[in-house]
């Protein structure tokens, strides 16, 4: 990690909740946050939350709890949230959130998803802006000020990233998505659309090919 990057930490005391401290070619020591995205390694540990229980929150808790966090995950249909409640890696599948968290996931992007995201953020939290759902929202401006929260949205990749994410294509578990026949696409999007499919990703496979 860059050194510009970090800021200095009394070699006396020892490192923070959430923090990893090393030694560099630099002279004092140095403490960085380490971004969840850089599983593998456990390196990051905070409460996360991520709304809500589709395929883009469900894999987003997978990386997060990959990194070391412990994850709520919102859901209000039943039916996925048992299904999410017994992937093993969610700490807990709630309706609403409850608490404070150090980072939040918003992946719906709705007028109302995107207030409570902002308002269940701890001071000096983190919101990822995903969902599209809305073209504009309101934001609790004197919260995410006062708090001095910060707000990123994210859309899209670099070629560095993308690469990496196709190499965690090997370690996802397989309960994150149902295997159907190309032929029951209708079906399955119906069933999405009316809630009555427990996984939150459909994988259609096409002719003799299998995944």
């Amino acid at each position: 990690m860059p050194s510009r990057s970090g800021c200095p930490w009394p070699s006396s005391t020892g490192c923070p909740p959430g923090y990893r401290c090393g030694r560099g070619p630099w002279p004092s020591r140095w403490r960085w946050r380490c971004a969840p995205w850089s599983w593998p390694g456990r390196c990051w540990e905070g409460r996360c939350w991520c709304w809500a229980g589709g395929a883009i929150g469900t894999l987003a808790a997978w990386l997060l709890a990959e990194a070391g966090a412990r994850v709520t995950v919102s859901e209000r249909n039943p039916l996925r949230a048992a299904w999410l409640e017994g992937l093993g890696f969610i700490a807990e599948v709630v309706p609403t959130p409850g608490g404070l968290y150090d980072r939040v996931i918003e992946t719906v992007g709705a007028q109302g998803t995107l207030a409570l995201a902002v308002n269940a953020t701890r001071p000096g939290g983190s919101v990822v802006l995903v969902g599209l759902s809305d073209l504009e929202a309101p934001l609790p401006l004197q919260r995410a000020v006062l708090q001095e929260i910060r707000i990123q949205g994210s859309y899209v990749f670099t070629q560095a990233e993308f690469a990496r994410a196709t190499a965690l294509l090997a370690h996802l578990p397989d309960a994150l998505a149902v295997r159907r026949p190309f032929a029951m696409a209708q079906a399955s999007f119906e069933e999405l659309l009316a809630g009555r499919l427990a996984e939150a990703k459909v994988v259609l496979l096409h002719g003799g090919y299998d995944a």
